[in-house]
């Protein structure tokens, strides 16, 4: 059965204080912000044939240009990178999607809803927002944090031996990203406890770093070379372990 809305009366509106209808506006925002966004995406791509980069359903798009700074499909493009997206209708069957063999290049899809959510980070989010209030984001970080240096000295070895099959490797990098839902609320949330005076100015910076770590990321696996995922599971793994040395430092 379908959810309703509430129906709006006078009554109940004027006993709201001012707080709780900023409150109330702030999440309908954010909770109808990226389905306005998708459909958006999901209008140009896939129903309006007079756009540029229309494809249709269940059709791939590709550019064949290099992504520039200005456009904003992703909030930093790499420009080394060629982009492609489809509007997938899963209301009726499976999707399946075939790569071709591509050579001496990495490839990568990233799967995400009509809410914008990655559905690893989903799953992991949803026990995070039961778990918070029990035992508090310090520890569910802390916790987080051993979990991704396990899976991720898993992931290193699974691709050092190399004759595992893939599905070690989906699962440990499945394990990693699921975690990440319980690391990055919790790290900001305890980054900015601190900081309510400056909070915006602190939030900023939190993002320029996260940002800039990913930018130093990139280039350090691509000195380790394509012909494997070492690279990137040792890159993974360095990093994994730094940010539990961090925790505990701070």
């Amino acid at each position: 059965m379908a959810a309703q809305p509430l129906p709006f009366s006078e009554a109940s509106a004027s006993k709201l204080s001012a707080a709780e209808a900023k409150a109330i506006a702030h999440e309908a925002f954010l909770w109808g912000m990226h389905p306005v966004a998708i459909y958006h995406l999901r209008y140009m791509q896939a129903q309006n044939e007079k756009s540029l980069t229309y494809s249709g359903i269940n059709s791939l798009y590709w550019s064949r240009k290099p992504m520039k700074a200005l456009p904003r499909i992703a909030t930093t493009p790499n420009a080394t990178t060629l982009y492609g997206f489809a509007q997938l209708d899963l209301s009726r069957e499976p999707v399946v999607v075939t790569v071709g063999e591509i050579k001496d290049h990495y490839w990568s899809l990233q799967f995400h809803d009509n809410y914008a959510r990655w559905w690893p980070m989903m799953i992991g989010s949803q026990f995070n927002a039961r778990l918070v209030g029990r035992y508090g984001p310090g520890v569910l970080l802390e916790r987080a944090l051993l979990v991704i240096v396990t899976a991720a000295a898993v992931l290193v070895a699974v691709v050092t031996l190399g004759d595992l099959g893939v599905w070690p490797v989906i699962i440990a990098t499945f394990v990693v990203m699921s975690s990440l839902s319980f690391v990055m609320p919790n790290s900001t949330a305890l980054a900015l406890a601190d900081q309510a005076k400056v909070a915006g100015t602190a939030s900023a910076l939190l993002g320029v770093i996260q940002f800039l770590v990913g930018g130093l990321a990139a280039p350090l696996v691509g000195i380790g070379g394509t012909g494997s995922a070492v690279p990137m599971a040792v890159v993974m793994l360095s990093l994994a372990t730094g940010a539990v040395a961090v925790n505990r430092w701070l």
